[in-house]
């Protein structure tokens, strides 16, 4: 588990660096550049804070149950995650079952500030304009676009499952699904027993879980969703003539 951690943190850490490299280095070809960060935040850096956050979490409630370090890491990186399907069954009720109320609530706020990374990132923006103006396109991003997007993507995350737990490609396609959707009740029974497939299914369930955030990020920002909480909550613009300074300065970051 060690061992699978470090070369994650490491892995992310040197594409974050050639990102940034290729991003300086290359200004006309500014779509690749902000695809491959898109990518690298969903798929290397929430992924990366998720299993790390997990460590202290389940360590800390590992002690206070009495568990080893391993299984209070997976009861935690389910929660972090968004995974309603634990790993392992053996945490069965008892004394000191309290403590798991404080380590899933900051479990969950781990999670959110995650989504509201991903939300906030400029590839979130610039979906956002490129949709219709009107609220037919909201209604086409949600109803058409991101459905056929995420099941794409969950079939891309089932076939590395399937291979490494001999399943069946249904078993692996139901299990990510519900495990991305946070489906209370599991599509599958199926429950990966190696550890490097427990890592896997919380990697894709990471990265679902940032993708669902950049969805809300791209509906919030959508010129319908932000006529409708001006009509709500006023104009910022109006009511604080500086709110509007600093907009070069936010247009020139990049991603990751």
């Amino acid at each position: 588990l060690a061992i699978a951690l470090f070369a994650n943190i490491v892995a992310t850490g040197l594409l974050i660096k050639l990102n940034a490299r290729y991003r300086a280095q290359s200004d006309s070809n500014d779509f690749a550049a902000q695809a491959l960060g898109t990518i690298l935040l969903h798929v290397g850096v929430v992924p990366a804070v998720v299993l790390l956050a997990a460590l202290p979490l389940g360590g800390g409630l590992a002690a206070a149950r009495g568990w080893t370090i391993e299984q209070g890491w997976e009861f935690v990186v389910v929660d972090i995650a968004g995974m309603p399907h634990p790993f392992v069954y053996q945490h069965q009720r008892e004394a000191g079952e309290r403590w798991e109320v404080p380590f899933a609530l900051l479990g969950t706020l781990v999670s959110l500030s995650l989504m509201g990374l991903a939300a906030a990132a400029p590839s979130a923006a610039k979906a956002a304009r490129a949709l219709a103006p009107g609220a037919g396109g909201v209604a086409r991003f949600v109803s058409v676009y991101m459905p056929a997007v995420y099941l794409a993507a969950t079939c891309l995350a089932a076939l590395p499952l399937m291979c490494k737990e001999s399943w069946h490609f249904k078993d692996a396609f139901l299990y990510v699904l519900s495990a991305s959707c946070g489906v209370s009740n599991h599509l599958t029974q199926e429950v990966p027993l190696t550890l490097s497939g427990r890592l896997f299914a919380v990697v894709a369930s990471s990265a679902m879980l940032a993708f669902s955030g950049a969805t809300a990020g791209v509906v919030a920002l959508h010129p319908s969703s932000r006529a409708m909480i001006s009509a709500c909550q006023g104009d910022e613009a109006a009511d604080n003539p500086h709110a509007g300074g600093g907009q070069g300065e936010r247009a020139k970051l990049g991603e990751c």
